[in-house]
């Protein structure tokens, strides 16, 4: 099972493809979706779409997940946000991927046992569990690891429940 984890971002948006299988995570690729400052919101925002389009097309994953706004930014913030997250989503559903939301603290929960952790600590469980190092400074990436593995445990979590209904 393989799934593609979004970190959106209206400047970088992080992405991480992690693979589950039953000896545990694999890394398969991460990075950043970049778009120019000095471009148009329509242009930067179909940078995102495409970026995302295009890993979809190339990795295939099983399953996508994006995190949810988080609401204490200003409005600004949040708008640019809801819009980034929009061209991602909408390049899941173009590639027929249903969309799995998570908000911060829920993934946070899932990969170190505690909704409020730090950054640093949910670095330190995703380069433990993916067995890499993540580059400092890169929360987008450590971000966007960390809701694909939420998503795999989730996913992992569902099966097995409804296994027994």
């Amino acid at each position: 099972m393989k799934a593609i984890g979004i970190d959106p971002g209206f400047r970088n948006t992080g992405y991480a493809i992690i693979e589950y299988k039953q000896y545990g995570f694999k890394l398969v690729e991460y990075g950043l979706v970049k778009t120019n400052v000095k471009e148009d919101v329509a242009v930067r925002l179909m940078t995102i779409f495409s970026g995302i389009d295009a890993i979809i097309k190339d990795k295939k994953p099983d399953l996508f997940a994006i995190e949810t706004v988080f609401s204490g930014k200003s409005y600004q913030s949040s708008l640019k946000l809801g819009q980034a997250r929009a061209a991602a989503i909408i390049a899941a559903s173009v590639n027929g991927l249903k969309v799995k939301e998570f908000a911060p603290r829920e993934v946070k929960k899932i990969v170190t046992g505690k909704g409020n952790a730090s950054k640093s600590a949910v670095k330190y469980m995703v380069e433990k569990l993916l067995n890499i190092e993540i580059p400092q400074k890169e929360n987008d990436i450590s971000d966007a690891c960390a809701i694909a593995i939420g998503c795999l445990m989730d996913y992992d979590r569902e099966n097995i429940r409804n296994s027994y209904r």
